[in-house]
């Protein structure tokens, strides 16, 4: 049984080769058609497998990247109703992948800690529910640190997921962070936001004397 309901794996004569000229649209691939060799490799938990793959195709500079690709499935008999949707990041996480293979993951598409799933989740928020090691936390927070304020389809911020954490200490004290940074966050938008305005103001004065001296220049008429 694998993770999405399925009693066994996605029959291997469908997936592509690794290098082979292979194109996803809208670099979407269905899971039930032609998933990802990557994605397949990590859902197999063939972490040297992911590797490889994620190796090769850095060495050839192939334009579509099996990390960018988005691997989803639809419901068997509402096609028009999506089950799952996500990157090989997102499943790494889920699946808690070695820190190794996530950071590769992360290289290999730096705007996928910033993308989310099919239910609103970040990277982080999967991170956070599947208790990745402190490593893989710091590496997500250090490439997208606004993760920590972006809410899920249920309204949870990553932090809400440590709630029930194995480990209650490690979880009051990653929430204790995230609130911190945040704030931050949240103080160093509330400045710019205050510069704008002053900016604003200044623009706004100028406008008014170099009108007031425009008309101071312009002729009288008789």
């Amino acid at each position: 049984m694998n993770l999405f309901g399925s009693s066994s794996p996605p029959d291997t004569k469908k997936i592509p080769k690794n290098g082979t000229s292979t194109h996803y649209e809208d670099n979407e691939a269905d899971y039930d058609v032609s998933p990802t060799e990557l994605y397949v490799a990590i859902e197999s938990k063939e972490w040297d497998k992911a590797l490889g793959i994620i190796e090769e195709e850095k060495s050839k500079n192939l334009k579509q990247l099996q990390s960018m690709v988005w691997v989803f499935r639809r419901e068997k008999f509402e096609s028009d109703i999506m089950r799952w949707r996500m990157l090989p990041l997102h499943a790494a996480l889920f699946f808690r992948a070695p820190f190794k293979l996530v950071k590769a993951l992360v290289e290999s598409n730096e705007e996928g800690v910033k993308e989310q799933d099919d239910v609103g989740m970040l990277p982080l928020h999967i991170a956070f529910k599947n208790y990745a090691d402190d490593e893989v936390i710091g590496l997500l927070v250090s490439k997208y640190s606004l993760a920590a304020g972006v809410r899920d389809k249920k309204n949870k911020i990553p932090v809400d997921y440590t709630k029930s954490a194995s480990s209650p200490e490690r979880g009051a004290i990653i929430r204790s962070y995230s609130r911190g940074l945040i704030e931050a966050e949240g103080k160093h938008i509330d400045a710019l936001k205050r510069e704008i305005e002053r900016l604003k103001s200044e623009m706004k004065v100028l406008k008014a004397e170099n009108l007031k001296l425009r008309r101071s220049k312009t002729p009288t008429k008789k």
